[in-house]
C-alpha cells in the first residue's frame, strides 16, 4: 500500500504494527527491512493464530514479534484497538490501517483495475460484472471505481460468506470459514451504497472450489479464491452464458495448510462446485502499464 511511503527516514527503527495476518504483513516486512525501518511487531487475535500457523512462522522468521489477543480481550476488533492505541502511544509507531486508508482502493483503481481491462482486450472483451470477497474492501472498491469509470455498466458485487453476513447485517453475525473476508466490521473504505448487491457464498463450497482448482487444473489457490470463483459462476448463470464476469485470485494455498482446505470436505445440496465442470484455463500475457515500480 502506498501509504508505507509516508514514513519519515528519520524513523528509521521505527516499530511497523499491524492487526490482522493477511497479505500484506509479510509484504510490510519485506517493505520494512528494504527501507531500513525493521517494524517488528504484528498484532492479531488467537482465532487468526489458529489458523494460520504457516504464515505466522513465515512472518516471525523475518524478526517480527506476535502479540495475540484473546476473545475475551476483544478478538479481532481487539487488536485493531490494541495497535491503535500503541501508535497514540508511541511516535515511532506506523499504522498502515488498511481497513480505513484511502491509498488501499486507490492502489488497485491504478493498478489491478488497468491491468484486468487491458487483459480483456487482449482477448476482445470487456467487463459486464466484477466479484470479489471483502477483506480490507480495497480490491473491490478500488476495481469498481476504475472499471465503472471505463464502463458504467459494469456491475460491481462485494462477496461474503452465507454463514456470517457482515455486509448485509452490519455486524458480526456467525462463524465462517474463508479466512480473509467478512471480518467483524465493515471497512470504513467499502462504500455498499456504491456498488451493486452482495453475492453470498458457503463456505464449505468455497473450500470444495479451491480443492477443485489444486486438483484438477494445478491452481493452488486460498479458500477466498474458491469463494470469488464461486460468486462469479452464480453471477454469470443469473447473467446470462454471454457475460464476461471479472474476479481475482486472490493468493496461494500456502497460509492455509492448517486449515480445512487440505480436509475432506462434504458436498451439500445447493452448492456451486459439484455442478460445475472445470476444463482448464487460458495464460494470458501480463499487461504492465499500471505496474509500479518500487
Amino acid at each position: 500500500m502506498g501509504a508505507t511511503r509516508k514514513i519519515p527516514r528519520r524513523r528509521e527503527k521505527s516499530p511497523g504494527r499491524k492487526s490482522r495476518q493477511s497479505s500484506i504483513s509479510p509484504w510490510l516486512r519485506h517493505f520494512g527491512w528494504a527501507r531500513r525501518l525493521r517494524p517488528r511487531v504484528i498484532v492479531m487475535s488467537t482465532a487468526t493464530l489458529a489458523t494460520r500457523a504457516y504464515g505466522l512462522r513465515r512472518i516471525a522468521s523475518f524478526g517480527a514479534r506476535i502479540v495475540a489477543v484473546s476473545r475475551e480481550d476483544g478478538g479481532f476488533l481487539g487488536s485493531i484497538r490494541l495497535a491503535t492505541d500503541l501508535a497514540a502511544s508511541d511516535p515511532r509507531v506506523f499504522l498502515p490501517s488498511q481497513f480505513a486508508n484511502d491509498a488501499n482502493p486507490a492502489a488497485h483503481e491504478a493498478t489491478t483495475g488497468p491491468e484486468i481491462l487491458e487483459q480483456l482486450a487482449l482477448v476482445g472483451r470487456a467487463p459486464d460484472a466484477f466479484v470479489a470477497g471483502v477483506g480490507t474492501g480495497g480490491t473491490v472498491m478500488g476495481v469498481g471505481r476504475y472499471l465503472r469509470a471505463y464502463r458504467p455498466s459494469t456491475r460491481i458485487h462485494p462477496l461474503e460468506p452465507a454463514e456470517s453476513p457482515t455486509l448485509s447485517t452490519g455486524r458480526k453475525n456467525g462463524q465462517h470459514r474463508i479466512q480473509g473476508i467478512s471480518d467483524e466490521f465493515i471497512p470504513a473504505v467499502v462504500h455498499l451504497e456504491a456498488l451493486d448487491d452482495i453475492v453470498a457464498v458457503h463456505d464449505g463450497d468455497v473450500i470444495l472450489m479451491a480443492q477443485r482448482l489444486a486438483r484438477q487444473l494445478g491452481l493452488g489457490v486460498g479458500i477466498s479464491s474458491g469463494a470469488n470463483l464461486v460468486g462469479a459462476i452464480q453471477l454469470q448463470e443469473r447473467m446470462g452464458g454471454d457475460a464476461t464476469v471479472v474476479t481475482v485470485l486472490s493468493d496461494s494455498n500456502k497460509k492455509y495448510l492448517s486449515t480445512d482446505l487440505l480436509h475432506e470436505e462434504p458436498v451439500r445440496e445447493g452448492y456451486t462446485s459439484p455442478e460445475t465442470e472445470l476444463t482448464g484455463f487460458n495464460a494470458l500475457a501480463r499487461v504492465c502499464s499500471g505496474c509500479i515500480d518500487f
